[in-house]
């Protein structure tokens, strides 16, 4: 296996764990090899296997062909995911090596906990089963797909849906994964918005939610959720009034911490508080981005995906067009009431804008 390239040996690695998931024992001379590797190839394997899954779409909207393809695709090669889980384990464990010691394993994993194989909660686990074709021998209590909710409810929740709007909705609501995922990285966005505007008893759900989020102090709110919640009619989170309507109104963060609070010990001088906002996904750029804010300055993070090439970040007025020493885009402005434009541009064209307004916690 040593001299085996990252795709072959996640292909022997998928075929040791399908046995030790089946109770067959494995061949003494394959489980030799499969020690012998060091954890650089274990590494070198999950970045394949974290780069691939860029072709894992998982299907947003409804599809009233039922014919999901791209679904069946991502549910066999999570499945395959899962038998190179199993094998490293057995391989790693023994040696003192946990898989979350293993930067592109904890990259892997971050993506299966963002990634919501219910669809927003329209597909259950008797849809992943089916889609698992002959691997579905694999699905043994304890099992990934074993955690998948049973829709045996779906239609339940559709009728109490149908009866709050009025109007037939063939597909179940969001799951809970699916608005914690929105809420937390802007991520389902056309599937969660899409169901706000249907269900009027689900957008005030949502809505309650992202404001509990902030009031509890939540250090992970999606800016596509507090864009979703300013525009939201009735409000009175938008920018001020006067502000010319051709131009939606800003995202208001309420993030920026008092100037200062007191010391425990009198004589310590004040501490002057920050607060960070990690503020997900910035689509159509695949980005995450974090805020901290002082009552003196406000500091914008970007991490680019692996792959993607800034051209440009702008936050207020100020612009940079290269990462700092640490390989982050930092850009730092003073902390204002005024709007604040955040533009992104990447390499290839796309860009994000956004136009943001930093308000009092609390």
């Amino acid at each position: 296996m040593a001299d085996l390239e990252p795709a072959a040996l996640l292909v022997a690695l998928t075929v040791v764990g399908d046995a030790i998931r089946l109770g067959v024992e494995v061949p003494s001379p394959v489980m030799r090899a499969a020690e012998a590797l060091p954890n650089d190839a274990f590494c070198a394997a999950f970045l394949a296997l974290y780069e691939e899954t860029a072709t894992w779409a998982l299907p947003v909207e409804p599809d009233t062909t039922g014919d999901l393809p791209d679904f069946a695709w991502a549910v066999r090669r999570r499945d395959e995911a899962e038998s190179v889980i199993v094998a490293t384990r057995r391989v790693l464990v023994p040696r003192g090596t946990l898989l979350d010691e293993l930067e592109e394993v904890r990259a892997f994993d971050a993506f299966l906990r963002l990634s919501d194989f219910t669809c927003g909660g329209r597909l259950g686990r008797k849809d992943a089963e089916r889609a698992l074709g002959e691997r579905v021998i694999l699905a043994t209590p304890g099992s990934w797909v074993e955690a998948l909710p049973d829709l045996e409810r779906a239609e339940e929740r559709i009728a109490e849906a149908e009866k709050t709007t009025g109007e037939p909705l063939p597909f179940a609501m969001p799951s809970d994964t699916s608005v914690d995922a929105y809420v937390t990285h802007g991520r389902l966005a056309a599937w969660i918005e899409g169901a706000a505007r249907r269900s009027p008893a689900f957008a005030e759900e949502l809505e309650a939610m992202i404001d509990a989020s902030f009031a509890a102090g939540a250090t992970v709110v999606s800016l596509r959720a507090l864009r979703w919640l300013s525009g939201r009619p009735g409000l009175s989170r938008a920018s001020k009034p006067g502000a010319a309507l051709a131009k939606r109104a800003s995202v208001r963060i309420a993030v920026v911490p008092p100037a200062a609070l007191a010391a425990a010990d009198r004589d310590e001088a004040l501490v002057a508080p920050q607060r960070t906002v990690h503020l997900g996904a910035l689509d159509p750029l695949d980005v995450e981005a974090s805020l901290t804010v002082s009552a003196e300055t406000a500091t914008l993070q970007l991490f680019p995906a692996r792959g993607l090439d800034l051209a440009s970040v702008q936050l207020g007025s100020a612009v940079i067009h290269a990462p700092d020493v640490e390989g982050i885009w930092r850009v730092k402005v003073p902390t204002t009431a005024q709007p604040l434009d955040l533009r992104v541009q990447a390499c290839d064209g796309r860009v994000f804008e956004e136009t943001i307004e930093l308000g009092p916690e609390g």
